[in-house]
């Protein structure tokens, strides 16, 4: 669920008022034995997502 749309998702938190500093994490297969998590702020975590080629089914999880 987390995966299509991570750009305008972290934009609009930003937009609405969110501290771009906010740190972000996308979880890739959470509880299995390919679950990935990276990290980021919401500036970088789309640019992070990116460039590590995540598939589906992902989780977006904002903030402490």
């Amino acid at each position: 669920m987390g995966l299509t749309g991570i750009d305008a998702s972290c934009r609009e938190l930003i937009g609405h008022g969110m501290p771009a500093s906010t740190m972000a994490a996308l979880v890739q297969q959470g509880t299995t034995r390919n679950q990935r998590v990276l990290t980021g702020d919401l500036t970088t975590l789309p640019s992070i997502v990116d460039k590590a080629q995540v598939k589906a089914p992902t989780l977006i999880i904002v903030g402490d």
